[in-house]
């Protein structure tokens, strides 16, 4: 009876299992038959010196990508080219499975280089190319390099540019520098500053910068020339020279501040005693002054937050060894517009005495302070000081500090100041009032 029942309950089970799988074939279900990338080719169809046309084939609808770079250049995955991000150029096409698709390349592509074409497919159910085929294409080099005087910085033509600015020089592909002179010279001036070391210039893409020059002339036409072969592209073609007017752009004026900063450096300095006093004072202690004749590198004053202050010479400066002023202030040369020098605010005490508290100021004509002129371009400074009597103002006697620059940075040979007749006039009235001085023994 046991072994009947077992038999039953197996029976039954079987029953079931038979059962069940007729129930599903009875469902119509249907295993899903997806479509998957395929292969295709990439075949060069096309080169020139500036576009590549590359074959696309493939037998199976869907969807091709593809990117070019460099040879050389990493390979990307086929997720990268899906992406199309960071490469030359990258694109994607609808594969109808029976037509062949022609890509055409002609972003930053030239004469003489490799590039790598890489590609994937994409089927019609969204699954991508797990590997990536690559082409290889050469291109020819049939054309010299040419610059490109509006696509540079500044353009041909172009004005109002910065003295101190960089220059980019644009070329139809990339060059590289290959020695000899760039050069720029100021039309006005016919000052001239030459390039010619790698170090002053880089190159990016098809451009070449000129990074350290100097500083142009203010106000002037600067051309720009260059010897044939002085650039090459790739394939060793040379860009062709550059001179006459070929290239040229205009500079505007130096701001005042730019002025006071280029006119540090080292200067030929002279004095010139007016009333009697001051150079028979200097005379009698020669000895334990500077020079009233030398060079001297004006420096820009440091506690000047606007850059217009020169640290001036002082031929008297070895008083402070003597426990006396070092006629502070009033050495000091600030800038001012149009070549006059800036008034300086307060009278500055002196070491110098004569029965009397004497300070110095600048030289003055009835009532009007005069610091002096500047010619930026002709490089010359005239810095006038007077003495006076620290409680009547009266003055004791005048020194004028004549400065010219040594070298050439702006040296001009048609650069005049522009107040320069009413300099002349002031020093004529300085010759006929210093005899009016009184003559007073002025002491240490």
């Amino acid at each position: 009876m046991k072994l009947n029942i077992k038999k039953f309950i197996g029976v039954l089970a079987f029953a079931t299992l038979l059962s069940s799988c007729d129930t599903t074939n009875e469902s119509g279900y249907v295993p899903a038959d997806y479509a998957f990338p395929t292969t295709f080719t990439l075949a060069e169809d096309d080169a020139t010196d500036t576009s590549i046309v590359v074959s696309y084939a493939s037998s199976s609808v869907g969807k091709g990508y593809y990117v070019s770079v460099p040879s050389g250049t990493a390979a990307p995955t086929s997720t990268q080219v899906h992406a199309g991000t960071g490469f030359l150029q990258s694109g994607s096409f609808d594969v109808d499975g029976s037509s062949t698709t022609a890509i055409t390349l002609e972003t930053a592509i030239y004469g003489g280089y490799d590039y790598d074409v890489y590609a994937i497919h994409k089927s019609g159910d969204n699954f991508i190319s797990e590997t990536v085929t690559k082409l290889t294409v050469t291109t020819p080099d049939t054309e010299d390099p040419v610059f490109l005087e509006d696509d540079s910085n500044p353009a041909f033509t172009a004005a109002g540019i910065s003295p101190f600015a960089p220059v980019m020089l644009a070329f139809s592909e990339p060059v590289f520098y290959q020695g000899g002179d760039i050069t720029f010279t100021a039309f006005g001036s016919g000052r001239t500053i030459t390039v010619n070391t790698a170090s002053a210039l880089s190159m990016s893409g098809t451009s070449i910068t000129v990074n350290t020059h100097g500083t142009f002339e203010q106000d002037d036409f600067i051309i720009v020339t260059w010897a044939d072969g002085t650039f090459k592209d790739n394939s060793g073609k040379s860009v062709a020279a550059l001179g006459g007017f070929n290239h040229y752009f205009s500079t505007r004026l130096f701001t005042v501040p730019e002025m006071a900063f280029l006119m540090q450096g080292t200067w030929e300095y002279s004095t010139v005693f007016y009333g009697g006093g001051l150079g028979g004072f200097y005379s009698a202690n020669a000895a334990l002054f500077l020079p009233d004749t030398g060079s001297f590198e004006l420096m820009l004053d440091p506690s000047d937050p606007e850059g217009l202050t020169l640290l001036g010479v002082n031929i008297f400066a070895p008083l402070a060894q003597l426990g006396s002023p070092t006629e502070p202030e009033f050495l000091k040369i600030k800038i001012g517009a149009g070549g006059e020098l800036a008034v300086l605010d307060a009278r500055q005490p002196s070491g110098i005495n004569g029965g009397g508290v004497f300070e110095w100021t600048h030289w003055s004509l009835f009532g009007t302070p005069y610091p002096g002129f500047y010619d930026f371009s002709a490089g010359e400074i005239n810095h006038w000081l007077q003495l006076v009597v620290a409680d009547s103002g009266a003055a004791i006697d005048d020194i004028d500090y004549n400065y010219t620059r040594v070298g050439t940075f702006a040296k001009a040979d048609a650069a005049t100041v522009k107040n320069l007749e009413k300099r002349n006039e002031l020093l004529k009235d300085k010759e006929t009032v210093y005899k009016s001085y009184k003559e007073i023994k002025l002491e240490l």
